[in-house]
């Protein structure tokens, strides 16, 4: 990793994304056994950078099927969260979501109407689990880490919004991000028409869109989300 040579050095880091997770695994457990702390450290930065070059590919192959039928947000959302995190498996990452989808699990059904459902899924999120949106300013790196929220149900605007999308397209409530000026928020979506709209920055309160729509907002497909 740290041959002065740098033809040596390209094929050693070609060779790295061709194993991919594999290498970053062997590189981890050479850092934890290397005795010397700069070879160490070094080895782990590098990693660090295998792991970002990774994801990254990941997630530019995912963008190109972003609008297609079927397109589910669990996949890009693991990949990001991996790419915040070079430590976090999808064994882990999966064990942690099921943990808590399952809270949901009998409770959302097609026998009631959307706001129904809306209600009963913000009780569960905001009441039952107790998530909630801390870090307004976006200064705590650890508030943007969905694994963290899952952990601690602490996380940033955007974390919590996340969370949202993920576990309602779980339960099969059909969410798009409504975009405006400032930002976007959920909105609860039927035939192409936004019903009504989710404040959860503000505990799941539930408005109208009107007052959106009317002010050059526009609805983005799922797994489109602004910024």
């Amino acid at each position: 990793l740290d041959d002065p040579d740098e033809a040596v050095a390209r094929c050693v880091e070609e060779r790295i994304m061709q194993l991919g997770r594999e290498a970053l695994s062997a590189m981890e457990k050479a850092a934890s056994d290397e005795t010397d702390p700069k070879r160490r450290l070094l080895i782990r930065r590098r990693r660090e950078m295998f792991n970002g070059r990774m994801r990254t590919a990941d997630l530019k192959a995912i963008s190109k099927t972003a609008r297609s039928g079927g397109f589910s947000l669990y996949e890009p959302v693991f990949t990001i969260s991996s790419l915040l995190d070079a430590d976090l498996s999808r064994e882990q990452f999966q064990e942690s979501f099921i943990a808590c989808a399952s809270h949901f699990e009998g409770e959302i059904s097609p026998q009631r109407t959307a706001l129904e459902n809306v209600e009963i899924f913000n009780h569960i999120f905001f009441d039952r689990l107790r998530f909630k949106v801390v870090d307004h300013d976006l200064k705590s790196p650890s508030n943007a880490l969905l694994t963290e929220m899952l952990a601690t149900g602490r996380g940033n605007p955007f974390t919590v919004a996340v969370l949202y999308f993920l576990l309602a397209e779980e339960q099969h409530i059909n969410l798009l991000p409504l975009c405006f000026g400032v930002g976007f928020v959920p909105a609860c979506v039927e035939r192409g028409e936004e019903l009504f709209c989710i404040d959860t920055s503000g505990g799941g309160r539930i408005f109208p869109s009107d007052g959106l729509s009317g002010k050059g907002a526009s609805l983005h497909p799922r797994g489109v989300i602004p910024g």
